[in-house]
C-alpha cells in the first residue's frame, strides 16, 4: 500500500507547522527514553516528561491540576486514541505500540502550535474479528495487568499511569464516556461503518484477481467484508456494556433531539454537531436519537442558523436551567 509516513513532514503538511518545529515521541511508556524521540532532539524528551510527571505526581481530581493538564495535552485527541483501539478491538496494540505523541516545540497562537501533545495512531489491520466481537479490550487498556484478558498486556503500571491518573478527574471521566458514546452514535455508527467498508472494498475489488495471481492470496474478499460489517453492527452494544461495567454506571439511555425546523439551526451534543458536517449524521437528521449513559451529564448547545434566534428548550429534565432569551 502507498501511505503517508508519520514523520515531521506529515505533521507539517497536515497541520501547517514548520518541519523543524515538530517533536514526535514514539510510543513512550512511563517517562520514556531518549530512544523514543522519533523527531526532534534529546532535550525534547523533557517536554514529554513535563506532561507525564505532572499528571502522575498531582491529584487530577483537583480542578486546577486537571485544567493545567489540558494546557499540556489535547485530551480529546488522547481519548480518541483509546476509543479507536478499544472499540475496534485492535488487539495487537497492547497499549504499547502503534501510537506516537507530537507537538510543536516553539508555540504560538496559530492552530496546532499551542504546544499541547496530540496522538498519531496507525496499524488497524487486525481488528473486526467477529469471534472476538464481545472482547473487553477497554478493561485491558486501563489495567496494568491487562485486566486478566487473553492478549499480551504486561503488568507494567507505567503503561497505564497517564490514563489512570487522568480518570481521577470527573471532568475527564465524563468526557471519555461521552466521547465513546458520541463516536458510536456518529463516526462508528453501524450504518456508516458498513458504508465505509463497502466503499473501500469497491476500490479494491477490481484488483483482487491480479493480486491473487501475483501473491497467491487476496488482500480482501467478500467474506472478510461481511465479517467486518457484522462486527460493526454488533460491537457497539458490547462496548456500551464494557463502559457500564468499567465505570459502575446504572445503564444506558436513549437521547432524542429535534429542532423547530431543519433550516432553523442545529444542536451540539457533547462533541458532535447534529448536522451533515459530522460523519455518520444525515444531512437532514432531525429528529435524531443516540444512546448515552445514565448518570453521566450530557452537554447540549443550540446554534441558530443565520436569520433565526434561539428561544427555549422543551423536554429537558425538571430543574435544568433554560438560557435567558
Amino acid at each position: 500500500y502507498m501511505r503517508d509516513r508519520f514523520d515531521r513532514y506529515h505533521i507539517a503538511n497536515t497541520y501547517g507547522l514548520d518541519p523543524s518545529n515538530v517533536i514526535i515521541v514514539n510510543s513512550p511508556i512511563g517517562r520514556g527514553t531518549e530512544d523514543d524521540i522519533d523527531e526532534g532532539n534529546a532535550n525534547d524528551l523533557g517536554l514529554y516528561r513535563n506532561l507525564y510527571d505532572y499528571a502522575t505526581s498531582n491529584d487530577l481530581s483537583s480542578t486546577s491540576h486537571y485544567n493545567h493538564i489540558t494546557t499540556m495535552l489535547d485530551v480529546l485527541s488522547y481519548i480518541d486514541y483509546y476509543a479507536m483501539f478499544t472499540i475496534l478491538n485492535s488487539w495487537d496494540w497492547y497499549g504499547r505500540k502503534h501510537f506516537r505523541l507530537w507537538r510543536a516545540r516553539q508555540t504560538s497562537s496559530k492552530p496546532f502550535h499551542d504546544g499541547r501533545w496530540r496522538v498519531l495512531a496507525w496499524d488497524f489491520d487486525i481488528y473486526g474479528e467477529i469471534s472476538q466481537v464481545d472482547y473487553n479490550l477497554l478493561a485491558d487498556a486501563l489495567h496494568p495487568s491487562g485486566g486478566g484478558g487473553k492478549y499480551k498486556f504486561d503488568n507494567d503500571p507505567n503503561r497505564t499511569a497517564l490514563i489512570v491518573n487522568l480518570l481521577e478527574s470527573t471532568t475527564f471521566r465524563n468526557l471519555l464516556i461521552n466521547r465513546f458514546a458520541d463516536l458510536l452514535n456518529s463516526t462508528l455508527h453501524p450504518a456508516r461503518f458498513e458504508e465505509v467498508i463497502e466503499n473501500e472494498f469497491k476500490l479494491l475489488e477490481p484488483e483482487l484477481d491480479e493480486h491473487l495471481h501475483r501473491w497467491g492470496m487476496p488482500a480482501s474478499q467478500r467474506a472478510t467484508v461481511d465479517e467486518l460489517v457484522s462486527f460493526g453492527q454488533h460491537r457497539p452494544n458490547h462496548v456500551r456494556s464494557h463502559i457500564v461495567n468499567q465505570f459502575g454506571l446504572a445503564g444506558i439511555l436513549n437521547l432524542s433531539v429535534k429542532v423547530s425546523g431543519h433550516l432553523h439551526g442545529h444542536v451540539r451534543v457533547n462533541t458532535i454537531d447534529i448536522n451533515g458536517s459530522t460523519p455518520g449524521v444525515a444531512d437532514l437528521p432531525y429528529p435524531w436519537s443516540g444512546i448515552y449513559f445514565q448518570g453521566v451529564p450530557i452537554e447540549l448547545e443550540a446554534t441558530p442558523a443565520p436569520g433565526y434566534r434561539f428561544v427555549s428548550w422543551d423536554g429537558l429534565p425538571s430543574g435544568t436551567p433554560n438560557p435567558t432569551v
